[in-house]
């Protein structure tokens, strides 16, 4: 099975992964309009064929964190929904958690963990690994 994870937040992490061969791609960027979302993960999902994308859900204390996030969540799940894909959205400490044995992990644990220097990467990678944790369950 393959897997997108995502992670946005100021930056935006993004990780595909097969389960048969592991992490595919990985990348981050630092903006990103509703429209080139929608080009990006209409692309992603074209190319790749994943059964399921996964959202880190936002933790923020900040109202304007989760109101974008909002709108992504929104874009990405709507394409899901047009091309037949599975989605889901986990808060981090849930995926920590499934993924690396705990929730309460640091930004930088989590980095070292993945094997990453980007926190919006790794928690992307984390997402889409949360793919065997259901298989698991």
């Amino acid at each position: 099975m393959i897997s997108i994870g995502i992670d946005p937040a100021r930056e935006f992490g993004v990780a595909i992964y097969d389960q048969k061969i592991g992490i595919i791609k990985s990348y981050a960027f630092k903006f990103i309009s509703l429209n080139d979302l929608e080009k990006l993960i209409k692309y992603e999902i074209d190319l790749r064929k994943p059964d399921i994308i996964i959202l880190a859900q936002a933790a923020g204390k900040f109202t304007k964190c989760i109101w974008q996030h909002g709108k992504y969540s929104g874009v990405i799940e709507n394409l899901c929904q047009k091309k037949d894909v599975q989605y889901l959205e986990l808060f981090d400490n849930v995926m920590r958690k499934a993924v690396h044995g705990t929730g309460k992990m640091t930004k930088q644990e989590v980095m070292t963990a993945t094997g990453v220097d980007n926190d919006n990467i790794a928690d992307a990678i984390t997402a889409s690994k949360y793919i065997d944790y259901l298989d698991k369950n």
